[in-house]
């Protein structure tokens, strides 16, 4: 195929040489590095990128020391291979010999011993997404670089607030926004919905339930949309559809652990707070405090007296930073507790400002500005917060649990959840040691009618037979008391399991430690593998750059709350605004709703997202009048 220099270096001749490989018109690959999300492109500079740097780049690099013709530096030298030919087939992990490496099932590599399961996992599956890596051929490994400048990105300037132009007819902000960005672009808008079209839409979007056909039929006869968008914003069924959203957001479930499903019995006051939150249109400044802080009682100020105490509400809210998918049974405590503060970390950037944090935790970030040293300024928070506390069953970590303050009412209400609790157990024991009597009395017959003669037989063969058939007949009776006894023991093993959650109020939620802790750095993410010590505080380069001062003891995250709700933030309300457009119209302002750093997407309306974020803080950062306004 001949192009021109000019074609050869556009975009459009890049994509359609990834269509010639789809059809098998050009070698190596059929993934074309324009494909990878940054996702998966996160996911090789977290997981990939630093394990080829501590286990393989110094006898696999474009140097003197190359062993096998082999360099792993770039994703074209991967696939070039070296003697024994390429060293990844992009798609095909079990055609890899890079896969069968590391698995000892050919060459054995890293010669001096096996990778763990889980980074020959993490390499399956990186291979398995196209192998997605953006290293320039001649680029020599590097362990950091020069932080990225945030004011050279649009997301990391304050909010430039303009008003909405002048257009024809046209009375509605956000109206005048799109409709002076179409003519811009000389196009028409889309036809008027018919009614019962506009009716749909409005139901599922705020409520996740079609309308009936006579509420169809009423608006069809009426058509006051206005008053149908009240009435579902102030309906449960609006909260529970939201919370849906936001638990996406946090992983939440029912259960904890990725190979194992453990039971997180009280995950369910967290789900019911956030749908609780949406249907009250909490603040959504205060609904991020409550999930980063809400379990701590500090003075605003040294010198200042304590603020109030936690409520029920803000001690489960931090059912966020708890309620995960922990792998619970790991044995290495000590990784399993910064893995843990890993994710807490990328839960709150991804979450609330749209950053992929993780990215920097072995290595400064190579697209945002985040340093190595922000990473672990941040991670210090969360390990001076307790979030896993002791052990289930001498192996699994266990989540804190935390007693919910109670009002009179409230304890009145336990005390008979323990009366029930303590009658349905003796219920269970009751009938235990009475179906294992049963089973004692029939084993007793049992050996009776074995030791006992046939002298009432008419004959041998006769009294023989009898003898069988009772002795059959009892040991019935005795397995199926048995089996009675065992079920009704099953029953109190699960009682008493769940003794402390059926007759107290408790919460999947964090605390801080007795101290906070600064944390030193893990080399490439090893938590037994300690760099410089780092001080806890917040990523340098985001606004506002006067940070919050922690409070002496606390681990800093109500400062960190403060940081994340201040109207001066310039990412918080952009990226809550944005979803909310996304979950209504199926692509957001800026269609990468988790990623707002250098690889997302630029936003298709600038003016109309800054001028919706300054609204929705000045209207006091209320969900429902924002999705009101923008569904209006």
């Amino acid at each position: 195929m001949r192009t021109t220099h000019t074609f050869r270096s556009s975009r459009f001749t890049r994509y359609l040489w990834c269509s010639l490989y789809v059809l098998g018109l050009a070698t190596n690959s059929v993934f074309c590095e324009d494909t990878f999300t940054p996702n998966q492109l996160a996911f090789f500079e977290s997981r990939i990128r630093p394990v080829l740097i501590e286990h393989c780049l110094e006898c696999h690099s474009n140097n003197d020391k190359q062993k096998g013709g082999l360099a792993l530096t770039s994703r074209a030298a991967l696939l070039r291979g070296g003697e024994s030919g390429p060293a990844i087939v992009p798609g095909k992990p079990d055609a890899s010999l890079l896969l069968e490496a590391l698995k000892y099932e050919s060459y054995e590599m890293p010669p001096n011993g096996k990778l763990p399961n889980r980074i020959i996992d993490d390499f399956a599956k990186w291979i398995a997404m196209g192998a997605p890596d953006l290293r320039a051929e001649s680029e020599p490994p590097k362990k950091t670089q020069q932080v990225i400048d945030a004011t050279q990105l649009w997301s990391f300037r304050p909010l430039k607030v303009v008003a909405p132009p002048q257009v024809d007819r046209v009375s509605d902000p956000i109206d005048r926004f799109i409709r002076g960005q179409l003519r811009r672009e000389n196009l028409e808008p889309a036809d008027p919905a018919p009614p019962q079209v506009l009716l749909r839409r409005l139901y599922l979007d705020l409520t996740g339930l079609p309308p009936t056909a006579e509420e169809v039929a009423a608006f069809q006869q009426h058509s006051n949309f206005e008053a149908v968008v009240d009435r579902l914003l102030d309906s449960p069924e609006f909260g529970e559809k939201w919370a849906r959203h936001w638990l996406d957001l946090t992983g939440y479930a029912d259960t904890i652990g990725v190979g194992r499903s453990i039971p997180a019995l009280e995950a369910w006051r967290y789900r019911g707070y956030v749908i609780n939150a949406f249907n009250s249109d909490k603040p959504f400044d205060e609904f991020i405090r409550q999930q980063v802080a809400g379990d701590i009682q500090v003075p605003s100020a040294p010198g200042v007296p304590l603020g109030p105490e936690p409520t029920a509400e803000s001690i489960i809210a931090t059912g966020f930073l708890a309620i995960g998918p922990w792998e619970l049974v790991g044995g290495d405590k000590v990784q399993l507790r910064m893995d843990v503060v890993d994710r807490q970390v990328n839960r709150v950037g991804k979450a609330f400002l749209g950053m992929t944090f993780e990215c920097a935790r072995c290595h400064d970030h190579k697209f945002d500005p985040v340093s190595h040293r922000d990473y672990y300024a941040l991670a210090g928070l969360f390990r001076s917060t307790v979030t896993l506390n002791g052990r289930m069953n001498g192996v699994f970590s266990s989540i804190n649990q935390t007693p919910l303050p109670e009002s009179t009412d409230d304890l009145l209400a336990r005390a008979k959840r323990v009366r029930a609790y303590e009658a349905e157990l003796a219920e269970e024991t009751r009938l235990r040691d009475k179906a294992n009597r049963k089973a004692d009395e029939f084993k007793k017959q049992i050996t009776r009618l074995s030791e006992s003669s046939s002298e009432a037989a008419d004959t041998e063969g006769q009294a023989a037979g009898d003898k069988a058939t009772a002795k059959a007949e009892l040991e019935k009776r005795r397995d199926a008391a048995t089996a009675a006894a065992n079920k009704y023991s099953a029953r109190i093993a699960v009682l008493k399991y769940l003794k402390h959650h059926r007759t107290r109020s408790l919460a999947l939620a964090v605390m801080d430690g007795p101290e906070p802790e600064d944390g030193h750095i893990n080399i490439r993410g090893n938590a037994h593998q300690l760099g410089e010590l780092v001080p806890r505080g917040f990523p340098t380069e985001i606004a506002p750059k006067d940070k919050p001062a922690f409070t002496r003891g606390g681990s800093g995250r109500v400062q960190l709350a403060g940081w994340l709700a201040d109207k001066r933030n310039p990412l918080t309300a952009r990226v809550w605004v944005n979803r909310v457009w996304h979950h209504l119209f199926g692509a957001g302002l800026v269609r990468t709703v988790d990623n707002f750093g250098f690889t997302g997407e630029t936003p298709s309306h600038p003016e109309l997202l800054d001028y919706l974020a300054s609204e929705f803080i000045k209207n006091g950062w209320s969900t429902k009048q924002l999705v009101r306004r923008i569904v209006l």
